[in-house]
Protein backbone atom coordinates (compact mmCIF):
# COMPACT_ATOMS: atom_id res chain seq x y z
CA UNK A 1 0.00 0.00 0.00
CA UNK A 2 1.03 3.32 -0.83
CA UNK A 3 2.02 5.97 2.26
CA UNK A 4 -0.74 8.35 3.51
CA UNK A 5 -0.34 11.96 3.07
CA UNK A 6 -3.16 14.31 4.10
CA UNK A 7 -2.83 17.70 2.72
CA UNK A 8 -4.21 20.59 4.54
CA UNK A 9 -4.81 23.27 2.41
CA UNK A 10 -5.60 21.45 -0.55
CA UNK A 11 -8.15 24.16 -1.97
CA UNK A 12 -5.60 26.86 -1.82
CA UNK A 13 -3.16 28.19 -4.13
CA UNK A 14 -0.45 25.74 -3.89
CA UNK A 15 -2.54 22.54 -2.08
CA UNK A 16 -4.68 22.78 -5.64
CA UNK A 17 -1.28 21.23 -7.30
CA UNK A 18 0.36 19.67 -3.91
CA UNK A 19 -2.67 17.70 -4.73
CA UNK A 20 -2.50 16.90 -8.45
CA UNK A 21 1.42 16.22 -7.68
CA UNK A 22 1.35 13.55 -4.92
CA UNK A 23 -2.13 11.86 -5.83
CA UNK A 24 -0.03 9.42 -8.20
CA UNK A 25 2.29 8.28 -5.84
CA UNK A 26 0.49 8.40 -2.77
CA UNK A 27 -2.61 7.66 -0.70
CA UNK A 28 -4.07 11.27 -0.62
CA UNK A 29 -6.77 12.90 1.62
CA UNK A 30 -7.02 16.56 0.49
CA UNK A 31 -8.98 18.73 2.65
CA UNK A 32 -10.28 22.49 3.06
CA UNK A 33 -11.19 24.52 5.69
CA UNK A 34 -14.98 23.46 5.42
CA UNK A 35 -13.76 19.67 5.98
CA UNK A 36 -11.57 20.21 8.49
CA UNK A 37 -11.00 23.35 10.73
CA UNK A 38 -7.47 23.43 11.87
CA UNK A 39 -8.18 26.12 15.23
CA UNK A 40 -10.89 23.54 15.96
CA UNK A 41 -8.51 20.70 17.82
CA UNK A 42 -11.84 18.20 17.84
CA UNK A 43 -11.88 18.09 14.10
CA UNK A 44 -7.81 17.77 13.48
CA UNK A 45 -7.79 15.08 15.97
CA UNK A 46 -10.67 13.33 14.36
CA UNK A 47 -9.26 13.66 10.79
CA UNK A 48 -6.08 11.87 12.23
CA UNK A 49 -7.52 9.14 13.56
CA UNK A 50 -9.45 8.26 10.91
CA UNK A 51 -7.12 8.33 8.63
CA UNK A 52 -3.63 7.91 10.00
CA UNK A 53 -1.03 9.98 7.59
CA UNK A 54 2.49 9.20 7.25
CA UNK A 55 3.12 12.43 5.95
CA UNK A 56 1.12 15.72 6.25
CA UNK A 57 1.69 18.71 3.82
CA UNK A 58 0.21 21.63 5.76
CA UNK A 59 -0.27 24.79 3.31
CA UNK A 60 -3.47 25.61 5.09
CA UNK A 61 -3.05 29.76 6.09
CA UNK A 62 -5.14 32.80 5.89
CA UNK A 63 -2.47 35.05 3.22
CA UNK A 64 -4.12 38.17 2.48
CA UNK A 65 -2.05 40.75 4.19
CA UNK A 66 -4.43 42.98 4.07
CA UNK A 67 -7.03 40.68 5.74
CA UNK A 68 -4.56 39.54 8.28
CA UNK A 69 -3.77 43.45 9.52
CA UNK A 70 -8.05 43.67 10.10
CA UNK A 71 -8.56 40.35 11.37
CA UNK A 72 -5.58 40.15 14.07
CA UNK A 73 -7.01 37.41 16.41
CA UNK A 74 -8.16 35.54 13.35
CA UNK A 75 -4.91 35.66 11.41
CA UNK A 76 -2.80 34.60 14.60
CA UNK A 77 -5.60 31.61 15.50
CA UNK A 78 -5.57 30.25 12.00
CA UNK A 79 -1.53 30.97 10.65
CA UNK A 80 -0.19 30.13 14.62
CA UNK A 81 -2.74 28.30 16.95
CA UNK A 82 -4.33 26.12 13.87
CA UNK A 83 -0.57 25.35 12.91
CA UNK A 84 0.17 23.96 16.54
CA UNK A 85 -2.94 21.69 16.47
CA UNK A 86 -1.53 19.99 13.18
CA UNK A 87 1.88 19.87 14.75
CA UNK A 88 0.72 17.92 17.99
CA UNK A 89 -1.35 15.97 15.92
CA UNK A 90 1.15 15.01 14.02
CA UNK A 91 3.50 14.37 16.70
CA UNK A 92 0.63 12.21 18.14
CA UNK A 93 0.56 10.12 15.05
CA UNK A 94 4.57 9.89 14.65
CA UNK A 95 3.74 11.69 10.71
CA UNK A 96 5.98 13.50 9.13
CA UNK A 97 5.54 17.24 8.87
CA UNK A 98 5.82 19.77 5.89
CA UNK A 99 4.86 23.10 7.02
CA UNK A 100 4.80 25.96 3.71
CA UNK A 101 6.15 29.78 5.42
CA UNK A 102 6.66 32.81 3.53
CA UNK A 103 9.37 35.32 2.55
CA UNK A 104 7.67 37.84 4.40
CA UNK A 105 9.08 36.28 7.52
CA UNK A 106 11.69 38.89 6.12
CA UNK A 107 11.73 42.74 6.44
CA UNK A 108 13.07 43.22 2.38
CA UNK A 109 15.76 45.81 3.62
CA UNK A 110 18.52 43.58 2.92
CA UNK A 111 18.64 44.27 -0.88
CA UNK A 112 19.58 40.84 -1.99
CA UNK A 113 18.83 37.20 -1.74
CA UNK A 114 17.94 35.58 2.10
CA UNK A 115 19.45 32.67 3.16
CA UNK A 116 18.06 30.72 6.07
CA UNK A 117 20.66 31.96 8.27
CA UNK A 118 19.52 35.49 7.83
CA UNK A 119 17.52 37.31 10.83
CA UNK A 120 13.85 37.48 10.38
CA UNK A 121 12.08 40.48 11.08
CA UNK A 122 8.67 40.72 9.72
CA UNK A 123 6.96 43.95 8.74
CA UNK A 124 3.03 42.79 8.43
CA UNK A 125 0.92 40.79 11.08
CA UNK A 126 0.61 37.89 8.29
CA UNK A 127 4.42 37.68 8.25
CA UNK A 128 4.55 37.60 12.17
CA UNK A 129 1.73 34.81 12.67
CA UNK A 130 3.64 32.91 9.52
CA UNK A 131 6.70 33.41 11.95
CA UNK A 132 5.35 32.38 15.00
CA UNK A 133 3.79 28.75 12.81
CA UNK A 134 7.55 28.19 12.07
CA UNK A 135 8.32 28.43 15.91
CA UNK A 136 5.14 26.08 16.79
CA UNK A 137 6.64 23.73 14.21
CA UNK A 138 9.93 23.69 15.72
CA UNK A 139 8.71 21.99 18.76
CA UNK A 140 9.26 19.19 17.38
CA UNK A 141 11.96 19.54 14.64
CA UNK A 142 12.82 16.04 14.44
CA UNK A 143 9.75 15.34 12.31
CA UNK A 144 9.37 18.20 10.42
CA UNK A 145 10.59 20.61 7.52
CA UNK A 146 9.51 24.47 6.74
CA UNK A 147 9.55 25.53 3.35
CA UNK A 148 9.44 28.95 2.68
CA UNK A 149 8.49 29.83 -0.35
CA UNK A 150 7.27 33.44 -2.76
CA UNK A 151 4.85 34.78 -5.07
CA UNK A 152 3.67 31.67 -6.33
CA UNK A 153 1.64 30.55 -9.15
CA UNK A 154 -0.16 27.77 -10.51
CA UNK A 155 -2.93 26.15 -12.40
CA UNK A 156 -5.25 27.18 -9.22
CA UNK A 157 -7.93 30.38 -10.38
CA UNK A 158 -6.22 32.20 -7.08
CA UNK A 159 -2.83 32.58 -8.61
CA UNK A 160 -2.38 36.21 -9.59
CA UNK A 161 -1.14 35.67 -13.67
CA UNK A 162 -4.29 34.04 -13.79
CA UNK A 163 -6.52 36.71 -12.24
CA UNK A 164 -4.33 38.93 -14.35
CA UNK A 165 -5.05 37.48 -17.77
CA UNK A 166 -8.41 36.93 -16.93
CA UNK A 167 -8.59 40.90 -16.27
CA UNK A 168 -7.03 41.33 -19.32
CA UNK A 169 -9.29 39.13 -21.57
CA UNK A 170 -12.31 41.40 -20.01
CA UNK A 171 -10.33 44.28 -20.99
CA UNK A 172 -10.40 42.89 -24.34
CA UNK A 173 -13.55 42.49 -24.36
CA UNK A 174 -14.65 45.57 -23.41
CA UNK A 175 -12.49 47.24 -25.89
CA UNK A 176 -14.13 44.88 -28.60
CA UNK A 177 -17.19 46.16 -27.40
CA UNK A 178 -17.02 49.51 -27.74
CA UNK A 179 -16.33 50.12 -23.93
CA UNK A 180 -13.46 51.53 -22.15
CA UNK A 181 -12.31 48.89 -20.20
CA UNK A 182 -11.32 49.24 -16.58
CA UNK A 183 -7.43 50.15 -15.96
CA UNK A 184 -5.28 46.99 -14.41
CA UNK A 185 -2.74 48.33 -11.47
CA UNK A 186 0.30 46.13 -11.04
CA UNK A 187 2.45 46.92 -8.57
CA UNK A 188 6.01 48.11 -9.30
CA UNK A 189 8.23 48.75 -6.37
CA UNK A 190 7.95 45.48 -4.35
CA UNK A 191 11.02 43.14 -5.96
CA UNK A 192 10.89 38.82 -5.20
CA UNK A 193 11.02 35.68 -7.08
CA UNK A 194 7.90 34.60 -8.27
CA UNK A 195 7.66 30.59 -7.91
CA UNK A 196 5.72 27.86 -10.02
CA UNK A 197 3.55 25.78 -6.99
CA UNK A 198 4.65 22.26 -9.60
CA UNK A 199 8.07 23.01 -8.54
CA UNK A 200 7.65 23.71 -5.09
CA UNK A 201 5.72 19.81 -5.23
CA UNK A 202 9.01 18.72 -6.49
CA UNK A 203 11.44 19.84 -4.27
CA UNK A 204 8.82 18.81 -1.49
CA UNK A 205 9.10 15.05 -2.95
CA UNK A 206 12.70 15.48 -2.91
CA UNK A 207 13.15 16.51 1.27
CA UNK A 208 10.32 13.63 1.79
CA UNK A 209 12.15 10.69 0.04
CA UNK A 210 15.38 11.62 1.87
CA UNK A 211 13.92 12.43 5.19
CA UNK A 212 15.57 15.87 5.47
CA UNK A 213 14.67 18.54 8.49
CA UNK A 214 14.81 21.83 9.12
CA UNK A 215 14.08 25.12 7.70
CA UNK A 216 14.74 25.64 3.54
CA UNK A 217 13.99 28.28 1.62
CA UNK A 218 12.20 26.62 -1.82
CA UNK A 219 11.54 29.47 -4.15
CA UNK A 220 12.72 29.40 -8.23
CA UNK A 221 15.83 31.92 -9.64
CA UNK A 222 15.87 35.44 -10.70
CA UNK A 223 13.67 38.19 -9.45
CA UNK A 224 10.97 40.20 -10.49
CA UNK A 225 8.01 42.83 -9.80
CA UNK A 226 4.88 42.02 -10.50
CA UNK A 227 4.46 44.62 -12.93
CA UNK A 228 7.84 42.83 -15.01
Amino acid sequence: MPDRMLIIGGTGLLGVDLTKFFSSSYKVCSVGHREMDITNMDQVKKFFENFQPHFVLHAAAIADVDKCEIYQDLAMSVNADGTENIVRACHEHDAFLVYYSTDYVFDGKKGRSYEESDKTGPINFYGRTKLEGESRVMEYPDMAAILRVAWLYGSSDRSFIYRLIQSGLKQAGDRASGLKGEEIKIVADQISTPTWTWDVARQTEVILRAGLTGLFHCTAEGQATRKE
